[in-house]
């Protein structure tokens, strides 16, 4: 587990992107366990509700099934008791009744780890087996710290993210804004006009603004050579 953990920590720098980064986490984690089946779930701010962003041991055939298949109340029982939760044999339990994949994928024990930030569930870790499996305090105490690893690593890698967006966004400004100089001196517009004239151009060649502003920049540097 000690391995895992260190895996996870370092999966913000050694990912090329944030789906990898998920899927390496979810992967991680189902090896550890010794689960046949690990799902990360985020809440979707817009559906308000649980969503799929991460699976291990599922085809893509099946990841809507399971979607339907984890039921509300689960999600509801991890959201309140901010802890673990263990379903013994999902096959007798009536939450999972209708579901299909369930049995089809012949699994039993599910294990639901809450992923916590800031004491609010924000997501869970679903690990499912193919046995009933008795799950020690210490390993549910052990398994909830990689949970709360990957936590701390996606929202960094999200804190990382919006910094680069918004460093990103200043950089586009500032270029628009010397772009709209250069069209206020050379043809004469007030700074209005500059800006619909860059942003004109941007819809029609379908091109950022950012770029249609290089583009400008780049062409007012070769006239005045």
């Amino acid at each position: 587990m000690t391995e895992a953990l260190i895996k996870v920590g370092n999966f913000i720098v050694s990912s090329s992107s944030f789906e990898e980064m998920l899927n390496n986490i979810v992967k991680t984690i189902a090896q550890a366990s010794g689960a046949k089946i690990c799902l990360l779930m985020f809440y979707d701010e817009i559906k308000k509700e649980q969503a799929l962003k991460a699976s291990y041991g599922l085809n893509v055939e099946c990841l809507t099934a399971v979607e339907l298949a984890i039921g509300k109340n689960i999600n509801d029982a991890v959201a309140k008791e901010k802890k673990p939760v263990i379903v013994s044999n999902v096959l007798e339990d009536s939450r999972f009744a209708n579901s299909e994949i369930i049995r089809k994928e012949k699994l039993c024990t599910l294990l639901a780890l809450p992923l916590l930030m800031k004491d609010k569930v924000q997501g869970m870790i679903m690990l499912y087996n193919e046995r009933v499996k008795k799950y020690s305090q210490n390993e549910l105490n052990i398994l909830q710290v990689l949970a709360n690893q990957s936590m701390l690593v996606i929202e960094n890698s999200n804190l990382l993210k919006r910094a680069v967006d918004a460093e990103e966004a200043l950089e586009a400004r500032k270029l628009i804004e010397r772009a709209k100089g250069i069209l206020v001196k050379t043809q004469g517009m007030d700074e209005d006009d500059a800006y619909r004239t860059i942003h004109r151009k941007s819809m029609d060649m379908r091109r950022s603004m950012k770029e249609i502003a290089e583009a400008i920049i780049l062409s007012n540097e070769i006239r005045r050579k």
